[in-house]
């Protein structure tokens, strides 16, 4: 598969759950950075072999990355869920140890075990190879976490594993300084932490034609961590002030039979949040151009590409005030005190009714977006490879 002069990367590629098909194409936003970082691959790096599952394989296929890629075997687990998809790729990563032993760069996209195990063997047996792991958001205690309670709390003893693990990384990637701030308190060497920023790029919207318009939108996973049961609550109390207000819902809507579903029937919301499952990137681009705003009231955060996304096409955003956002998104946005669906309501209305205090932060957000280069950001990481590398 690779000589000794190569970097082979573990590339996850992946948002999985029961019930959703495993040709469904789902990106999170440590995806588009790797799949961005793979387009631009330099020529005096260690040659780019790609190791991934076979959703991996066909979202680098979509998104036309030109690298090698070696496809994990596929098991009947794939669409059964995260934890049989972990399990299964947790067992058939060992598969790739001999050629991770001879590499001379790891690149892990992502901290999930299935992604890390395998290189952190590889440091134990064999120190030569250097591994870079990517780490874009420490999971809070089960306590702390809406949701159901066992996932998280076997989210957070799985994330806790994956930590300890990392310790034996030459070098972790992060996308934010807070989250530096907090792996350096778990005892991390804040040297070999290096905060790397997201990019943008959309393609541009085409006309929309006889389409809804929308008073807003909401790009992200339908969980409760993102701030999905804090949307119905704050939507029902936009409706009540604006009778006719409508909110597109962009993600994964696998969920919606269950308690999600029960509660948007209970408040009668069913005409005012518009779910529309997972859109391609030019769909999700239509949509932002038919919307007035983002909404994305999330508990947790790393660094929110999907924010930046909807900025760079015009769209104030509306956002918990996340120590990760402070100094991040610092303006073209309207940040709420943490957990306030009250508030957050509240300056949704203010701005729906004050059209030109809306068209000025729609140009600070172009503004800011603008300063978000994928070229910028995958060069500075470039870097820190040679350096890591020299």
């Amino acid at each position: 598969m690779a000589n000794f002069n190569s970097t082979i990367a573990l590339f996850t590629g992946y948002v999985l759950k029961r019930g959703v098909h495993p040709n469904q194409l789902t990106m999170s936003g440590g995806d588009k950075k790797f799949i961005e970082l793979a387009r631009r691959w330099p020529e005096d790096l260690p040659p780019l072999h790609i190791v991934t599952a076979p959703c991996g394989e066909r979202l680098l296929q979509s998104e036309g990355v030109a690298a090698t890629v070696r496809c994990l075997p596929h098991t009947p687990a794939e669409g059964l869920g995260i934890i049989p998809s972990y399990l299964t790729r947790l067992l058939t990563s060992a598969t790739i140890l001999p050629p991770l032993l001879s590499a001379t760069l790891i690149y892990s996209s992502s901290d999930t075990l299935p992604a890390i195990a395998a290189p952190f063997v590889a440091k134990v047996l064999r120190r030569k190879p250097r591994w870079i792991a990517c780490l874009y958001h420490l999971i809070p205690p089960p306590e702390q976490r809406p949701g159901k309670r066992a996932w998280n709390r076997l989210s957070y003893l799985a994330q806790r594993l994956a930590l300890t693990l990392l310790r034996r990384a030459d070098l972790i990637v992060v996308d934010n300084s807070a989250l530096r701030d907090d792996l350096a308190h778990l005892g991390f060497d804040r040297e070999n932490i290096f905060v790397c920023s997201m990019g943008v790029s959309l393609p541009a919207p085409t006309p929309p034609v006889d389409l809804q318009d929308y008073d807003a939108c909401f790009l992200g996973r339908v969980h409760p961590a993102k701030g999905i049961f804090d949307l119905i609550e704050i939507w029902d109390a936009v409706r009540r002030m604006r009778p006719v207000a409508r909110c597109a819902v962009i993600g994964d809507d696998s969920d919606l039979k269950g308690p999600i579903a029960d509660e948007i029937a209970r408040r009668g919301l069913e005409k005012h949040l518009d779910f529309l499952g997972f859109l391609p990137q030019r769909e999700v681009s239509e949509t932002f151009a038919r919307s007035k705003l983002f909404v994305l009231p999330s508990r947790e955060e790393g660094w929110g590409i999907a924010i930046a996304e909807a900025m760079a096409a015009g769209l104030p955003a509306i956002l918990y005030d996340l120590p990760a956002f402070r100094n991040l998104y610092t303006s073209g946005v309207e940040k709420i005190p943490c957990f306030s669906t009250a508030a957050y309501a509240h300056a949704i209305v203010r701005l729906l009714e004050d059209p030109s205090r809306r068209e000025s932060l729609s140009r600070e957000a172009k503004l800011l977006s603008a300063t978000f280069s994928w070229d910028e950001t995958t060069g500075r990481e470039f870097d820190c490879l040679r350096a890591l590398l020299h």
